[in-house]
């Protein structure tokens, strides 16, 4: 399991910061008249009273409130999905699309610091975005060459995890295809959207792989012997053509194939292909 930790600014808050960010404007330039032009009747020296403690206060807010906006992040890579200490753990079979600024991604051939040096350009703030099954999206938001959230050092440790990300993706969807734009698997726009006609075990819930397997023809010699549950796991027992193997169902990282008897990798490929297409077959209008 590979673990990346960086910093990133979760894009939130953007009003807050800019409602103090104005009032920091206004209580400086209230703050630099009373200064300049005392003594005047209209801005009496008492005015300072209220004007710097207010500057003071907003300069503060403003800088608190734009700190609150990076979050530490801790990524731990596994073969079935990741876990996330601010999003919490995804399946790759639960990722449905996907949103990267490839195109701005120095990278990946795209512009470099030293054109954004010589030009007036800002750089770019990259929005890194990913869609799980429940609708929910995944945002980080990084600089490539760092700054005020994270260092340049922290995005090329985000990049690995992008790299590995992606890089899982492709063995688990297109292992037989030539390889993409960016990443491999991402198109020139920097997207990538899972094709509903792909499916794997990981799509499947506990309840439909257990319908599944009691549904499977006899003919395929698949028997559920036994179910057993033990913590953070559901367990079916069976036998594939008389060798024993199990279905553990992780709470966390979804199904899993172990053989247990004398059952080869074919096997097992076998036996996830007909739970698939007897889960097709029972729900036909119905694709994951």
């Amino acid at each position: 399991m590979n673990t990346y930790r960086f910093h990133f600014n979760d894009g939130n808050k953007t009003t807050t910061i800019l409602f103090w960010f104005f009032t920091t404007l206004l209580t400086v330039a209230l703050t630099a008249i009373v200064l300049v032009i005392h003594p005047d009747p209209l801005f009496p020296a008492w005015l300072l009273l209220i004007s710097v403690p207010l500057m003071l206060t907003a300069i503060y807010r403003l800088f608190k409130v734009a700190s609150e906006r990076q979050l530490t992040e801790i990524v731990s890579l596994s073969e079935k999905g990741f876990t996330s200490i601010c999003f919490g753990s995804v399946l790759f079979s639960e990722i449905r699309s996907i949103q990267f600024p490839a195109r701005e991604i120095a990278l990946l051939g795209g512009r470099q610091y030293d054109d954004y040096k010589q030009t007036d350009v800002d750089l770019p703030t990259l929005v890194f975005s990913i869609t799980i099954a429940n609708g929910k999206t995944l945002n980080w938001v990084l600089n490539e060459w760092g700054g005020f959230y994270n260092s340049e050092e922290e995005f090329s440790i985000f990049f690995n995890f992008l790299t590995a990300l992606t890089d899982q993706l492709y063995q688990l969807y297109h292992a037989n295809e030539p390889y993409n734009s960016y990443l491999k698997i991402l198109d020139e726009k920097g997207s990538w959207e899972k094709r509903d006609l792909i499916m794997s075990l990981y799509d499947l819930t506990y309840p439909e792989i257990i319908d599944a397997l009691r549904k499977i023809d006899p003919v395929h010699e698949i028997i559920i012997e036994n179910e057993a549950f033990i913590p953070e796991a559901d367990l079916i027992l069976c036998r594939f053509k008389g060798e024993r193997f199990n279905l553990k169902y992780d709470l966390n990282y979804g199904p899993d194939l172990d053989a247990v008897g004398n059952i080869n990798k074919s096997d097992l490929e076998t036996i996830e292909q007909l739970i698939i297409e007897q889960h097709r077959a029972s729900n036909k209008d119905k694709i994951k």
